[in-house]
């Protein structure tokens, strides 16, 4: 009997063991799943604030940058100059001639004169441009004011040449003088001295 007794409690005691055992790694598994959902929270979290921070950073830099414009525009219109902003731009109308900028110069540029020549077989132009010479600043008024009338008859005079005519040098300077005694016809003989060519082109 006393046996059967120790025997029975043997049993008994290889039965608890593992019941023991088994507790124990429930428990560690349940700390190691804790664990794992801290550590994965917090890194969350952590990119979270990361990902926000350049955002909010980028944000205010862009506003300050369009205040900064903001404030530049306002000052550049506060100082801008009325003269600068009415100030006409672009060259002066085109056909009509212009004084020589040079001081004390008694010369009139025309604007370039374009015109078809006397050709039947084919159909050619010519485009001058002349400056005139006066002989004193009473004669460079006179040529102003009948710039008009000079540029008519230098295009009736270029309508009757041929490209053969113009084509030669003694061509080019014949009609030099020709426009010279056409232009001192009408402003008056003498008050221009000399026809120079700034422009020539056979077309």
């Amino acid at each position: 009997m006393a046996d059967d007794k120790g025997q029975t409690g043997a049993a008994g005691g290889g039965d608890a063991a593992p019941s023991s055992g088994s507790s124990s790694m429930k428990r560690i598994l349940f700390i190691l799943i804790g664990l794992v959902l801290v550590c994965g929270a917090g890194a969350g979290g952590f990119l979270a604030s990361r990902m926000l921070t350049p955002q909010k950073e980028a944000s205010a830099t862009g506003d300050e940058t369009v205040d900064r414009l903001i404030e530049d525009a306002e000052k550049g219109g506060s100082h801008a100059k009325p003269e600068d902003s009415a100030k006409p731009e672009g060259k002066e109308k085109e056909g009509r001639g212009e004084e020589s900028k040079t001081e004390g110069s008694l010369s009139f540029a025309l604007q370039p004169i374009g015109t078809n020549l006397n050709e039947d077989s084919v159909r050619r132009a010519v485009q001058v441009a002349f400056v005139l010479q006066a002989s004193d600043e009473a004669a460079l008024e006179e040529i102003k004011e009948n710039e008009p009338r000079i540029r008519s008859a230098i295009i009736i005079l270029l309508g009757s040449k041929t490209v053969a005519e113009l084509r030669l040098v003694d061509g080019k300077e014949l009609l030099a003088e020709e426009v010279k005694a056409r232009a001192n016809q009408i402003v008056g003989q003498g008050k221009i001295k000399e026809v120079l060519y700034e422009g020539f082109v056979l077309q």
